[in-house]
Protein backbone atom coordinates (compact mmCIF):
# COMPACT_ATOMS: atom_id res chain seq x y z
CA UNK A 1 0.00 0.00 0.00
CA UNK A 2 2.71 2.51 1.08
CA UNK A 3 4.29 1.52 -1.96
CA UNK A 4 1.80 2.10 -4.36
CA UNK A 5 1.23 5.47 -2.93
CA UNK A 6 4.69 6.03 -3.52
CA UNK A 7 4.08 5.17 -6.95
CA UNK A 8 0.92 7.62 -7.59
CA UNK A 9 2.67 10.29 -6.01
CA UNK A 10 5.95 10.37 -8.33
CA UNK A 11 3.23 10.20 -11.05
CA UNK A 12 1.26 13.21 -10.27
CA UNK A 13 4.16 15.09 -9.25
CA UNK A 14 5.75 14.65 -12.97
CA UNK A 15 2.11 15.08 -14.55
CA UNK A 16 2.51 18.66 -12.32
CA UNK A 17 5.82 18.77 -13.99
CA UNK A 18 5.18 18.65 -17.34
CA UNK A 19 1.64 21.09 -16.64
CA UNK A 20 3.99 24.20 -15.47
CA UNK A 21 6.63 23.52 -17.44
CA UNK A 22 3.86 23.90 -20.51
CA UNK A 23 2.61 26.62 -18.97
CA UNK A 24 5.47 28.82 -18.25
CA UNK A 25 6.88 28.57 -21.68
CA UNK A 26 3.72 29.66 -23.02
CA UNK A 27 4.05 32.15 -20.53
CA UNK A 28 7.50 33.58 -21.44
CA UNK A 29 6.59 33.44 -24.98
CA UNK A 30 5.67 37.12 -25.63
CA UNK A 31 4.68 37.67 -29.14
CA UNK A 32 3.12 40.35 -31.37
CA UNK A 33 1.23 40.59 -34.25
CA UNK A 34 2.76 42.55 -36.72
CA UNK A 35 0.85 45.32 -38.37
CA UNK A 36 1.93 48.97 -40.18
CA UNK A 37 2.12 51.63 -37.34
CA UNK A 38 2.80 55.31 -37.73
CA UNK A 39 5.03 56.54 -34.77
CA UNK A 40 5.34 60.13 -34.42
CA UNK A 41 8.48 61.12 -32.58
CA UNK A 42 9.21 64.62 -30.66
CA UNK A 43 9.05 66.84 -27.44
CA UNK A 44 7.00 68.45 -24.84
CA UNK A 45 8.93 72.07 -24.86
CA UNK A 46 8.64 75.81 -23.23
CA UNK A 47 8.16 77.94 -26.68
CA UNK A 48 7.54 82.05 -26.66
CA UNK A 49 5.84 83.54 -29.51
CA UNK A 50 7.41 86.38 -31.56
CA UNK A 51 4.94 88.53 -33.90
CA UNK A 52 5.00 91.80 -35.75
CA UNK A 53 3.17 93.91 -33.68
CA UNK A 54 3.06 97.54 -33.25
CA UNK A 55 2.00 99.69 -29.97
CA UNK A 56 0.57 103.41 -30.03
CA UNK A 57 0.48 104.75 -26.64
CA UNK A 58 -1.60 108.03 -25.13
CA UNK A 59 -0.65 108.90 -22.08
CA UNK A 60 -2.66 111.30 -19.38
CA UNK A 61 -4.34 112.64 -22.73
CA UNK A 62 -8.07 112.74 -22.86
CA UNK A 63 -9.68 109.27 -22.64
CA UNK A 64 -10.01 106.86 -25.30
CA UNK A 65 -13.66 105.28 -25.41
CA UNK A 66 -13.11 101.92 -27.37
CA UNK A 67 -15.75 100.75 -29.52
CA UNK A 68 -14.49 96.60 -30.07
CA UNK A 69 -14.11 94.52 -28.07
CA UNK A 70 -10.20 93.55 -26.92
CA UNK A 71 -8.74 90.30 -28.85
CA UNK A 72 -11.05 91.34 -32.13
CA UNK A 73 -9.69 90.89 -35.11
CA UNK A 74 -9.96 94.28 -37.86
CA UNK A 75 -9.35 95.67 -40.85
CA UNK A 76 -7.73 98.97 -42.01
CA UNK A 77 -10.44 100.84 -41.57
CA UNK A 78 -12.34 99.56 -38.73
CA UNK A 79 -13.53 101.86 -36.08
CA UNK A 80 -11.65 101.08 -32.72
CA UNK A 81 -12.73 103.79 -31.27
CA UNK A 82 -13.00 107.96 -30.77
CA UNK A 83 -11.57 109.83 -28.78
CA UNK A 84 -11.26 113.83 -28.40
CA UNK A 85 -8.42 116.49 -29.22
CA UNK A 86 -5.07 116.11 -28.57
CA UNK A 87 -3.99 112.84 -28.20
CA UNK A 88 -0.76 112.17 -29.18
CA UNK A 89 1.09 108.49 -29.73
CA UNK A 90 3.87 109.22 -26.94
CA UNK A 91 5.32 105.29 -27.64
CA UNK A 92 7.21 107.06 -30.34
CA UNK A 93 8.74 109.43 -28.01
CA UNK A 94 9.65 106.36 -25.54
CA UNK A 95 11.03 104.32 -28.80
CA UNK A 96 13.29 107.94 -29.16
CA UNK A 97 14.63 107.94 -26.07
CA UNK A 98 15.51 104.27 -26.09
CA UNK A 99 16.90 104.33 -29.36
CA UNK A 100 19.26 107.47 -27.84
CA UNK A 101 19.88 105.47 -24.62
CA UNK A 102 21.40 102.77 -26.39
CA UNK A 103 23.15 104.85 -28.51
CA UNK A 104 24.60 106.50 -25.79
CA UNK A 105 25.55 103.41 -23.50
CA UNK A 106 27.43 101.02 -25.89
CA UNK A 107 28.67 99.03 -22.83
CA UNK A 108 24.41 97.35 -22.51
CA UNK A 109 25.19 95.37 -25.72
CA UNK A 110 24.92 92.51 -22.89
CA UNK A 111 21.75 91.49 -21.83
CA UNK A 112 22.77 90.24 -18.85
CA UNK A 113 23.91 93.95 -18.19
CA UNK A 114 20.57 94.80 -19.28
CA UNK A 115 18.75 92.17 -16.81
CA UNK A 116 21.00 93.15 -13.89
CA UNK A 117 20.21 96.74 -14.20
CA UNK A 118 16.51 95.82 -14.42
CA UNK A 119 16.28 93.92 -11.30
CA UNK A 120 18.23 96.98 -9.79
CA UNK A 121 14.94 99.14 -10.36
CA UNK A 122 12.86 96.53 -9.72
CA UNK A 123 13.97 96.27 -5.70
CA UNK A 124 14.16 100.15 -5.90
CA UNK A 125 10.44 100.55 -6.90
CA UNK A 126 9.14 97.82 -4.30
CA UNK A 127 11.25 99.42 -1.33
CA UNK A 128 9.62 103.16 -3.18
CA UNK A 129 5.88 101.44 -3.03
CA UNK A 130 6.32 100.59 0.67
CA UNK A 131 7.34 104.27 1.63
CA UNK A 132 4.41 105.38 -0.27
CA UNK A 133 1.83 102.99 1.14
CA UNK A 134 3.19 104.44 5.06
CA UNK A 135 3.85 108.25 3.84
CA UNK A 136 1.10 110.49 5.57
CA UNK A 137 2.71 113.74 4.47
CA UNK A 138 0.62 115.15 1.12
CA UNK A 139 4.26 116.86 0.17
CA UNK A 140 6.63 114.06 0.75
CA UNK A 141 3.78 111.50 -1.00
CA UNK A 142 4.08 113.46 -4.07
CA UNK A 143 8.05 113.51 -3.72
CA UNK A 144 7.56 109.89 -3.59
CA UNK A 145 5.14 109.87 -6.84
CA UNK A 146 7.51 111.70 -8.82
CA UNK A 147 10.98 109.56 -8.19
CA UNK A 148 8.47 106.37 -9.08
CA UNK A 149 7.06 107.88 -12.27
CA UNK A 150 10.82 108.37 -12.92
CA UNK A 151 11.75 105.03 -12.47
CA UNK A 152 9.26 103.55 -14.10
CA UNK A 153 10.04 105.61 -17.14
CA UNK A 154 13.73 104.51 -17.37
CA UNK A 155 12.40 100.63 -16.61
CA UNK A 156 10.59 101.11 -19.73
CA UNK A 157 13.53 102.46 -21.55
CA UNK A 158 15.96 99.50 -20.12
CA UNK A 159 13.45 97.16 -21.14
CA UNK A 160 12.68 98.53 -24.74
CA UNK A 161 16.62 98.03 -24.90
CA UNK A 162 16.40 94.10 -25.01
CA UNK A 163 14.82 95.06 -28.67
CA UNK A 164 18.02 96.27 -29.73
CA UNK A 165 20.37 93.81 -28.06
CA UNK A 166 21.83 92.93 -31.32
CA UNK A 167 21.49 96.04 -33.39
CA UNK A 168 24.44 97.79 -34.39
CA UNK A 169 24.92 101.09 -33.83
CA UNK A 170 24.22 102.19 -37.86
CA UNK A 171 20.82 100.71 -37.94
CA UNK A 172 20.03 102.80 -34.55
CA UNK A 173 20.98 105.90 -36.00
CA UNK A 174 18.85 105.02 -38.85
CA UNK A 175 15.38 104.12 -36.66
CA UNK A 176 16.44 107.32 -34.81
CA UNK A 177 16.01 109.48 -37.89
CA UNK A 178 13.01 107.18 -38.97
CA UNK A 179 11.50 108.31 -35.62
CA UNK A 180 11.85 111.82 -35.54
CA UNK A 181 10.18 112.19 -38.86
CA UNK A 182 6.69 110.52 -37.43
CA UNK A 183 3.92 111.87 -35.61
CA UNK A 184 0.19 110.02 -35.19
CA UNK A 185 -1.81 111.91 -33.74
CA UNK A 186 -6.17 110.03 -32.92
CA UNK A 187 -8.70 112.51 -33.17
CA UNK A 188 -12.43 111.24 -33.59
CA UNK A 189 -12.57 108.07 -35.09
CA UNK A 190 -9.66 106.08 -34.46
CA UNK A 191 -8.65 103.41 -37.34
CA UNK A 192 -6.27 101.49 -38.12
CA UNK A 193 -4.96 103.30 -41.43
CA UNK A 194 -5.68 106.57 -39.23
CA UNK A 195 -2.64 105.67 -37.01
CA UNK A 196 -0.54 104.59 -39.28
CA UNK A 197 -0.50 100.79 -39.27
CA UNK A 198 -0.43 99.31 -42.75
CA UNK A 199 -2.11 96.19 -42.43
CA UNK A 200 -5.19 94.28 -40.81
CA UNK A 201 -5.16 91.82 -37.73
CA UNK A 202 -6.08 91.80 -33.95
CA UNK A 203 -6.42 94.22 -31.34
CA UNK A 204 -5.22 94.60 -28.00
CA UNK A 205 -5.92 97.33 -25.37
CA UNK A 206 -2.59 96.32 -22.86
CA UNK A 207 0.62 95.44 -22.79
CA UNK A 208 2.08 91.77 -21.85
CA UNK A 209 5.57 92.68 -20.98
CA UNK A 210 7.31 91.04 -23.39
CA UNK A 211 6.90 93.55 -26.34
CA UNK A 212 10.51 94.00 -26.73
CA UNK A 213 12.16 90.92 -25.21
CA UNK A 214 10.09 89.26 -27.91
CA UNK A 215 10.02 91.69 -30.55
CA UNK A 216 10.20 90.77 -34.18
CA UNK A 217 13.75 92.43 -34.78
CA UNK A 218 15.15 89.54 -32.55
CA UNK A 219 13.79 86.57 -35.33
CA UNK A 220 17.21 84.70 -36.49
CA UNK A 221 19.59 85.91 -33.04
CA UNK A 222 17.43 84.41 -30.27
CA UNK A 223 20.35 81.62 -28.82
CA UNK A 224 19.85 79.20 -25.84
CA UNK A 225 21.64 81.85 -23.59
CA UNK A 226 19.19 84.59 -24.69
CA UNK A 227 16.26 82.12 -24.29
CA UNK A 228 16.70 81.45 -20.52
CA UNK A 229 17.23 84.76 -19.88
CA UNK A 230 13.82 85.25 -21.18
CA UNK A 231 12.45 82.40 -19.09
CA UNK A 232 14.19 84.31 -16.02
CA UNK A 233 12.32 87.10 -17.24
CA UNK A 234 9.20 85.85 -17.39
CA UNK A 235 9.15 84.35 -14.12
CA UNK A 236 10.57 87.78 -12.47
CA UNK A 237 8.33 90.44 -14.22
CA UNK A 238 5.32 89.22 -15.41
CA UNK A 239 3.50 88.51 -12.20
CA UNK A 240 3.17 91.89 -11.60
CA UNK A 241 0.08 93.79 -12.73
CA UNK A 242 1.12 97.23 -11.41
CA UNK A 243 4.71 97.36 -13.66
CA UNK A 244 3.28 99.64 -16.26
CA UNK A 245 1.79 102.61 -15.53
CA UNK A 246 -1.51 103.43 -15.33
CA UNK A 247 -2.41 106.88 -16.62
CA UNK A 248 -1.63 105.66 -20.44
CA UNK A 249 -4.26 104.15 -22.69
CA UNK A 250 -2.37 101.23 -25.03
CA UNK A 251 -3.77 100.19 -28.38
CA UNK A 252 -1.38 96.95 -29.49
CA UNK A 253 -1.74 95.62 -33.55
CA UNK A 254 -0.97 92.14 -33.89
CA UNK A 255 -0.57 90.97 -37.33
CA UNK A 256 -1.05 87.13 -37.56
CA UNK A 257 0.68 86.66 -40.71
CA UNK A 258 3.86 87.44 -39.49
CA UNK A 259 4.02 84.98 -36.22
CA UNK A 260 7.23 82.92 -34.91
CA UNK A 261 8.03 80.41 -32.60
CA UNK A 262 11.03 79.94 -30.74
CA UNK A 263 11.99 76.95 -28.67
CA UNK A 264 15.21 75.13 -26.86
CA UNK A 265 15.52 71.64 -27.94
CA UNK A 266 18.06 69.05 -27.72
CA UNK A 267 20.47 68.99 -30.19
CA UNK A 268 19.44 65.46 -31.56
CA UNK A 269 16.29 66.99 -32.44
CA UNK A 270 14.89 67.82 -36.31
CA UNK A 271 18.82 66.29 -37.03
CA UNK A 272 17.20 65.39 -40.71
CA UNK A 273 15.74 68.96 -41.23
CA UNK A 274 18.48 71.21 -39.90
CA UNK A 275 19.99 69.31 -42.61
CA UNK A 276 17.92 69.98 -45.52
CA UNK A 277 17.90 73.97 -43.75
CA UNK A 278 21.03 74.49 -43.73
CA UNK A 279 21.21 73.22 -47.68
CA UNK A 280 18.34 75.40 -48.39
CA UNK A 281 20.18 78.89 -46.52
CA UNK A 282 22.77 78.23 -48.60
CA UNK A 283 21.37 78.47 -51.60
CA UNK A 284 19.40 81.30 -50.76
CA UNK A 285 22.03 83.40 -49.27
CA UNK A 286 22.52 85.39 -52.80
CA UNK A 287 19.41 85.46 -53.67
CA UNK A 288 18.28 87.67 -50.20
CA UNK A 289 21.11 89.69 -49.85
CA UNK A 290 20.26 90.98 -53.76
CA UNK A 291 16.46 91.45 -53.18
CA UNK A 292 17.10 94.80 -51.15
CA UNK A 293 15.39 93.02 -48.19
CA UNK A 294 16.76 93.54 -44.74
CA UNK A 295 16.91 90.05 -43.35
CA UNK A 296 16.29 86.49 -45.21
CA UNK A 297 13.26 86.57 -42.71
CA UNK A 298 11.78 89.34 -44.35
CA UNK A 299 12.27 87.88 -47.83
CA UNK A 300 10.81 84.41 -46.65
CA UNK A 301 7.71 86.50 -45.44
CA UNK A 302 6.76 87.81 -49.08
CA UNK A 303 8.27 84.65 -51.42
CA UNK A 304 5.40 81.94 -50.11
CA UNK A 305 7.14 80.05 -53.12
CA UNK A 306 10.42 79.90 -50.91
CA UNK A 307 8.38 79.36 -47.74
CA UNK A 308 7.36 76.31 -48.57
CA UNK A 309 10.65 75.12 -49.90
CA UNK A 310 11.68 74.75 -45.72
CA UNK A 311 11.28 71.72 -43.74
CA UNK A 312 7.86 71.64 -42.33
CA UNK A 313 6.80 71.40 -38.32
CA UNK A 314 4.04 70.02 -37.10
CA UNK A 315 3.27 71.73 -33.76
CA UNK A 316 0.22 70.79 -31.05
CA UNK A 317 -1.08 73.22 -28.61
CA UNK A 318 -3.09 72.30 -26.28
CA UNK A 319 -5.31 69.94 -28.12
CA UNK A 320 -4.99 72.54 -31.61
CA UNK A 321 -2.45 71.47 -34.63
CA UNK A 322 -0.54 74.05 -35.93
CA UNK A 323 2.09 73.87 -38.81
CA UNK A 324 4.80 75.89 -39.11
CA UNK A 325 8.65 76.00 -41.51
CA UNK A 326 11.87 75.33 -39.71
CA UNK A 327 13.60 78.86 -40.68
CA UNK A 328 16.46 78.83 -38.09
CA UNK A 329 18.62 76.44 -35.82
CA UNK A 330 20.61 78.55 -33.62
CA UNK A 331 23.18 76.44 -31.86
CA UNK A 332 26.18 76.98 -28.58
CA UNK A 333 28.82 74.89 -28.63
CA UNK A 334 29.25 74.57 -25.24
CA UNK A 335 25.33 73.57 -24.42
CA UNK A 336 23.82 70.47 -25.09
CA UNK A 337 20.67 72.25 -26.89
CA UNK A 338 19.43 74.45 -29.73
CA UNK A 339 17.18 77.08 -30.62
CA UNK A 340 14.34 76.68 -32.96
CA UNK A 341 12.91 79.42 -34.91
CA UNK A 342 10.31 78.34 -36.72
CA UNK A 343 7.46 80.30 -38.99
CA UNK A 344 4.34 79.86 -38.01
CA UNK A 345 1.42 79.23 -40.85
CA UNK A 346 -0.48 82.39 -41.19
CA UNK A 347 -4.05 82.91 -39.61
CA UNK A 348 -2.61 81.09 -36.52
CA UNK A 349 -5.80 83.05 -34.25
CA UNK A 350 -5.24 80.31 -31.53
CA UNK A 351 -1.47 81.83 -30.56
CA UNK A 352 -2.51 85.57 -31.51
CA UNK A 353 -2.35 87.39 -28.22
CA UNK A 354 0.06 84.13 -26.38
CA UNK A 355 3.26 84.80 -25.45
CA UNK A 356 4.71 81.99 -23.18
CA UNK A 357 3.51 78.65 -24.15
CA UNK A 358 4.08 75.24 -23.82
CA UNK A 359 4.17 73.04 -26.90
CA UNK A 360 4.41 69.44 -28.17
CA UNK A 361 7.23 70.22 -31.01
CA UNK A 362 6.56 67.01 -33.90
CA UNK A 363 10.29 65.56 -34.99
CA UNK A 364 9.78 63.09 -37.46
CA UNK A 365 7.05 60.21 -38.28
CA UNK A 366 7.58 56.80 -38.68
CA UNK A 367 5.41 54.63 -41.22
CA UNK A 368 5.66 51.13 -41.48
CA UNK A 369 6.55 47.23 -39.36
CA UNK A 370 7.33 48.92 -35.87
CA UNK A 371 8.86 46.22 -33.37
CA UNK A 372 10.34 46.42 -30.45
CA UNK A 373 14.60 46.31 -30.15
CA UNK A 374 14.04 43.41 -28.21
CA UNK A 375 12.54 41.48 -31.36
CA UNK A 376 15.79 41.58 -32.46
CA UNK A 377 18.12 39.13 -32.65
CA UNK A 378 21.53 38.63 -34.74
CA UNK A 379 22.62 35.02 -36.41
CA UNK A 380 25.42 34.23 -38.48
CA UNK A 381 26.16 38.44 -38.63
CA UNK A 382 22.64 38.65 -40.10
CA UNK A 383 19.93 40.63 -38.16
CA UNK A 384 17.09 39.41 -37.99
CA UNK A 385 13.55 38.30 -35.85
CA UNK A 386 11.98 34.91 -34.61
CA UNK A 387 8.36 34.62 -36.67
CA UNK A 388 6.21 31.35 -35.82
CA UNK A 389 4.96 29.18 -38.27
CA UNK A 390 1.58 27.79 -38.29
CA UNK A 391 3.01 25.11 -35.55
CA UNK A 392 3.99 27.27 -33.22
CA UNK A 393 7.58 26.51 -34.50
CA UNK A 394 10.04 29.49 -34.17
CA UNK A 395 11.52 30.51 -37.70
CA UNK A 396 14.49 33.20 -38.08
CA UNK A 397 14.05 35.82 -40.65
CA UNK A 398 16.11 38.18 -41.88
CA UNK A 399 15.11 41.61 -41.79
CA UNK A 400 16.07 45.13 -43.38
CA UNK A 401 16.08 47.82 -40.46
CA UNK A 402 14.90 51.23 -42.31
CA UNK A 403 15.05 53.68 -38.93
CA UNK A 404 16.20 52.76 -35.43
CA UNK A 405 14.61 54.83 -32.59
CA UNK A 406 15.04 54.30 -29.07
CA UNK A 407 13.23 51.50 -28.00
CA UNK A 408 11.60 50.10 -31.33
CA UNK A 409 12.83 49.56 -35.36
CA UNK A 410 11.01 50.49 -37.95
CA UNK A 411 10.62 48.23 -41.13
CA UNK A 412 9.33 49.15 -44.62
CA UNK A 413 6.88 46.19 -45.71
CA UNK A 414 8.42 46.55 -49.36
CA UNK A 415 11.78 45.60 -48.51
CA UNK A 416 10.65 43.12 -45.89
CA UNK A 417 9.01 40.36 -48.35
CA UNK A 418 9.04 37.47 -45.99
CA UNK A 419 7.20 39.46 -43.23
CA UNK A 420 3.47 39.63 -43.75
CA UNK A 421 0.55 41.27 -41.84
CA UNK A 422 -0.83 39.20 -39.33
CA UNK A 423 2.83 37.12 -38.65
CA UNK A 424 3.32 36.72 -34.95
CA UNK A 425 7.06 37.33 -34.01
CA UNK A 426 8.55 36.54 -30.52
CA UNK A 427 9.61 39.96 -28.62
CA UNK A 428 11.37 38.67 -26.37
CA UNK A 429 13.65 35.10 -28.05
Amino acid sequence: MNKNKKTLLLLLCIVLLIVTTAFVKKIKLKTMEVNITTYEQGIDTAAFILQNENIISFKGANSIQFDVDEGAKISLNTVIGHSGEGNVNTQEALELDIINWKIENEQHKDENILNRDLEKINKELKALQKKIDHSTKKNKRKELMAKKEQLNNKKQIILGAFRYTFTDKKRLIELKDQLEKDDAIAEGNITSEKLGISYPGYVFFQRDGFESILHKDLIGDINEKYFIDILEYADKNTKDKNQYNNNEQVIKFIDDTKMYLIAKVPLNIFEEKEEKLFSLRQDLDSSWKTSGDSSLYSFVEKRKDILHQFPRIKIKYKDKEIWGYLLDINKDDVKDEKVATIKLDTNNHHLVGQRNINVYLYDAEYKGYLLPKSAVITKNKEKGVLKLNKNREKQFTKIAIKKELEDLVVLDPKENADIKLGDSILINP
